[in-house]
């Protein structure tokens, strides 16, 4: 599209005009929304279902811990909200320390861990695995973060 400035070439309706242009022709000529929405989310990674399992406070707190705002004191220390990010067992108290290596939860992840397939723990307990099924690894969500311990 000819453009008289620079400016002009650089604004809404030139800039959308060049990126219809670019979308394949099936795209364009099809008259449906859900064509061109699907065209255009192609590339965006789809939420694991798995992030969706058990009640909505262990979901937030899963998410807290995979997003690294939780209140474990390696994620507040990072945010200058505390002095240390040390455990009171003297370790950092990272997801991984808290979920698999601390002391003083020990009681809940060996009853746990036992139960899970035999993959990367960690990366199975914060991002699930790609290894397995959504199934897998909801169940695995389910029984780590929910307490369901008993199958």
């Amino acid at each position: 599209m000819n453009c008289r400035t620079t400016f002009y070439q650089n604004s809404f309706l030139p800039t959308v005009i060049s990126e219809w242009n670019s979308l394949p022709q099936d795209v364009r000529c099809n008259p449906l929304k859900f064509t061109l929405n699907n065209y255009i989310n192609r590339d965006i990674k789809k939420v694991p279902s798995y992030y969706n399992t058990g009640c909505r406070k262990g979901q937030i707190l899963h998410a807290r811990l995979r997003l690294k705002c939780s209140g474990l004191d390696k994620h507040l220390f990072q945010k200058n909200i505390i002095l240390s990010s040390l455990c009171i067992c003297v370790q950092v108290e990272s997801s991984k320390h808290y979920l698999l290596e601390c002391y003083n939860y020990r009681l809940i992840w060996t009853q746990t861990i036992s139960t899970l397939p035999r993959y990367n723990i960690q990366k199975l307990l914060m991002s699930g695995s790609e290894l397995i099924s959504d199934e897998e690894n909801e169940n695995s969500c389910t029984k780590f973060y929910f307490g369901d311990f008993g199958s």
